[in-house]
C-alpha cells in the first residue's frame, strides 16, 4: 500500500503523481489531481468508490482512465516469462479484480515488448546495429571452426548460423554468428563469404570445418574452400550407424561437434526474442565469457594455459614408454609401446 506522511519529500513531481495514482488504485478511491504546475501537485479524494477494470495497459476506473496504475505491468516487465496464471493472481491479490486469460496474455505481451523490443520494428534497425558492431569489434582468426545452425523461436521463423572455434585453453570461442531465413546453400554461402572476408580466409586456405552435415553447408564449403578439410561430428555419425544396426561406442574429443551444441545451449533463452534483442543477448553472453577467461588468465602463473599444461603433464608421463634415437639432421626414430617405430621429422613436423 502506498503511504504518505507529513513532510514527505519527492525527487520529482512525477514521483508524487505516481504514488497518488498507486494509492488511488490500492485504496479503491477516486482521487482527482486538481492542481498540477511546475511547483506543486494538489489532489483530493472525491469520496467516490469506483469499480476498477483492467486492460493490457494497466488498471483504471470504469468511469475513465484518469486514475491508471501500471504497477502490475511493471512487475511483468521484471519477469517477462511469468506464467499467465501468475499474472492473473497478481491482479487479483493487488487490486481485487479478476482478469480474463486473454487480457493477462495481452498485458504480458505488451510488457515483454517494452522490455525486449518489437519483432517488426527491430528489423528496420539492423543496418545501424550491424554498423555499430563492425565499428566496435576487431577480427580474429582460428584454424578449426565448428559450424551449426539453431532455430529461432520467436514470432518470425529463422535460423541462427554460428561458427565456433577453440581458444588456447580448449574452451569454446564463438567466432561469428548471423540470423538467416533458413538453412540452405544460399544462406550458408552468404555466411561463409562474410566470415572468410572478415578472417581473411582465401579459397586456398587450409582450415578445417566441422559440422553435422547441415542442409546446403557441404556444397557451400566445397565451392568457397575447395582446399579446406570438412569433417563430420562423430556422435551424429554414430547415431546413424546405430540406426543401421551398429552397437559400438563413439569416443573422441574435438571430433565431436559439442562445442557448437554447448554454445547453442548458452543462448537458447535469447533465441525467442526480437532480432536485435536476440543478437544483443548473444553479444552480452560473449562479453561475459571473455571477461571470465581474462580473469582465469590473470590468476594463472604458468607459461602455458591450464589445459595445455595438463596435456603436457600427460605426455610427460607417457615418455617413459618410448626410446628416441637421432638419425642425423632433423630426423629421429621413436620406438616403444604402444606403437611400432616411427620417424619424426622436426623440420617438416611429420611422423611416419
Amino acid at each position: 500500500m502506498a503511504n504518505f506522511y507529513l513532510g514527505q519529500i519527492f525527487g520529482k513531481k512525477e514521483e508524487a503523481k505516481k504514488l497518488i495514482i498507486k494509492h488511488a488504485v490500492e485504496s479503491r478511491r477516486l482521487i482527482k489531481i486538481i492542481k498540477d504546475d511546475h511547483i506543486r501537485v494538489r489532489a483530493v479524494c472525491t469520496g467516490f468508490k469506483p469499480d476498477f477494470e483492467v486492460d493490457d495497459g494497466g488498471v483504471h476506473t470504469s468511469k475513465g482512465k484518469k486514475t491508471k496504475d501500471k504497477g502490475a505491468s511493471e512487475q511483468i516487465e521484471e519477469d517477462p516469462n511469468i506464467s499467465l496464471k501468475a499474472v492473473q493472481g497478481q491482479f487479483r491479490r493487488k487490486y481485487g479484480v479478476s482478469v480474463h486469460k486473454m487480457k493477462a496474455y495481452r498485458a504480458k505481451m505488451k510488457a515483454k515488448k517494452k522490455v525486449e523490443g518489437d519483432y517488426k520494428e527491430q528489423y528496420s534497425l539492423l543496418r545501424e546495429y550491424a554498423a555499430e558492431l563492425v565499428d566496435k569489434n576487431p577480427a580474429l582468426n582460428r584454424d578449426l571452426h565448428g559450424l551449426d545452425g539453431a532455430f529461432m523461436k520467436g514470432t518470425f521463423p529463422g535460423q541462427m548460423l554460428t561458427a565456433v572455434g577453440l581458444d588456447s585453453n580448449n574452451g569454446i570461442y564463438p567466432v561469428c554468428y548471423a540470423i538467416v531465413e533458413s538453412e540452405s546453400n544460399n544462406s550458408w554461402t552468404w555466411f561463409l563469404e562474410l566470415m572468410s572476408e572478415d578472417l581473411e580466409i582465401g579459397s586456398n586456405s587450409r582450415f578445417t570445418f566441422m559440422s553435422d552435415r547441415q542442409k546446403g553447408l557441404l556444397q557451400a564449403i566445397q565451392t568457397l574452400f575447395p582446399c579446406d578439410e570438412h569433417i563430420y561430428c562423430l556422435r551424429h555419425i554414430h547415431e546413424n550407424m546405430k540406426l543401421a544396426g551398429y552397437r559400438g561406442r563413439a569416443i573422441s574429443d574435438v571430433m565431436i561437434n559439442n562445442m557448437c551444441e554447448v554454445y547453442n545451449g548458452k543462448i537458447v533463452e535469447g533465441r525467442d526474442r526480437p532480432i536485435i534483442s536476440a543478437l544483443e543477448y548473444v553479444r552480452e553472453y560473449l562479453m561475459r565469457s571473455i571477461v571470465t577467461v581474462l580473469g582465469i588468465i590473470d590468476k594463472w602463473d604458468g607459461l602455458l594455459t591450464p589445459r595445455a599444461t595438463e596435456l603436457f603433464a600427460t605426455i610427460q608421463n607417457q615418455v617413459n614408454h618410448y626410446n628416441v634415437q637421432w638419425n642425423g639432421g632433423d630426423l629421429y626414430e621413436v620406438s616403444g609401446k604402444p606403437t611400432d617405430p616411427r620417424v619424426v621429422n622436426l623440420a617438416l613436423k611429420t611422423c611416419s
